[in-house]
């Protein structure tokens, strides 16, 4: 009789955790939404995704949008890309924080027009921002930046090759 519970208590587990886990698969797409496949993305909305990456990359570089699409094509990373054109890596590292502080600063912007922050809140987090920055780039030149779990290489990550 204790067979039979424990055997029927883990068919109702693993029935639980199967069932689980394709709800989670559904509501990110197969692969589970991390770039293993397919998302909940249509096929035209990733090609207008991809469309403006591959524009904001070639803005950000200098580069024509031909040159980081065939990169992309060729399975190139933007780094590769980048000084396959001359551009060394601490330039592609200013370009590329430059990007991203005024994404941020966009989006910011969008928080503040929409009245879910104030102007204040957003400058002091933009100061927080840039202070963090500060700070990372100090510990990145005196070789400490592995206590945020950084190599020397990988602290500033490039921009997406995909």
């Amino acid at each position: 009789m204790k067979n039979k519970i424990l055997i029927a208590g883990v068919s109702f587990a693993s029935a639980g955790l199967l069932l689980g886990g394709i709800g989670i698969a559904s509501a990110r797409g197969f692969g589970g939404g991390f770039g293993f496949g397919a998302s909940n993305v249509s096929p035209t909305e990733w090609a207008s995704n991809q469309t403006t990456a591959f524009q904001n990359k070639a803005s950000a570089l200098g580069l024509s949008i031909d040159t980081i699409k065939n990169g992309w094509a060729a399975g190139k990373s933007i780094r590769d890309i980048a000084t396959e054109n001359g551009i060394s890596e601490s330039d592609l590292q200013v370009k590329i924080q430059a990007v991203r502080q005024a994404e941020m600063k966009a989006r910011l912007q969008a928080l503040v027009a929409n009245g879910t922050i104030t102007q204040a809140q957003m400058d002091q987090r933009l100061r927080f921002m840039e202070t963090q920055q500060l700070r990372i780039q100090s510990m990145m030149k005196d070789g400490n930046a592995r206590e945020f779990g950084w190599s020397h290489k990988t602290a500033t990550a490039p921009l997406s090759a995909n």
